[in-house]
């Protein structure tokens, strides 16, 4: 079975690193090669979709006949404003206020999955800043607690985590 993990548009080396680094870790896969849309994997493993909708730089994946939509890709959508976007970073509540220092979502997105966190884990963010990684945290389900010494730091990241609790 052949596996074709497509790139979204657009992306710096690092993200197809950290995209490499999702399909060793979290899908498991060992063997991959580079093409121009992206990497491809040739595998009798037959990899279950609901893992394969959780990757993070894919705007789709292949596998044989069937084609799989990576959920942050609706995520993506749900806020972007400008379709020759790189990327949204304002999807859910990160869009709440523009944080200076704030980073891309995205990148603890890939990074929960590139270390296998899972709904038994707890993440800690001792410099949780606006909650970036709490809230990509409280998306994957899993536990997470942070800090941050500036005042409007904390308040925008009980903003951002209050959100998730309205109807």
């Amino acid at each position: 079975m052949i596996y074709k993990f497509k790139w979204k548009k657009n992306l710096f080396d690092y993200e197809k690193q950290f995209a490499e680094q999702e399909i060793v870790r979290f899908i498991g896969f060992s063997d991959i090669k580079r093409y121009d849309e992206g990497l491809l994997v040739e595998s009798d493993i037959l990899i279950e979709s609901n893992r394969l909708k959780m990757l993070t730089y894919f705007k789709e994946v292949e596998v044989g006949q069937k084609t799989i939509i990576p959920e942050i890709i609706q995520w993506e959508k749900s806020a972007f404003k400008n379709e020759n976007t790189r990327q949204s970073t304002r999807y859910f509540s990160h869009g709440i206020h523009e944080y200076k220092g704030k980073f891309n979502p995205q990148v603890v997105h890939s990074i929960l999955r590139q270390w296998n966190v899972s709904k038994k884990d707890s993440v800690y963010d001792p410099f949780a800043g606006s909650g970036t990684t709490l809230l990509e945290s409280a998306l994957a389900g899993v536990k997470s607690f942070g800090t941050d010494v500036n005042p409007l730091a904390v308040m925008i990241s009980n903003a951002k985590q209050d959100s998730l609790r309205i109807n």
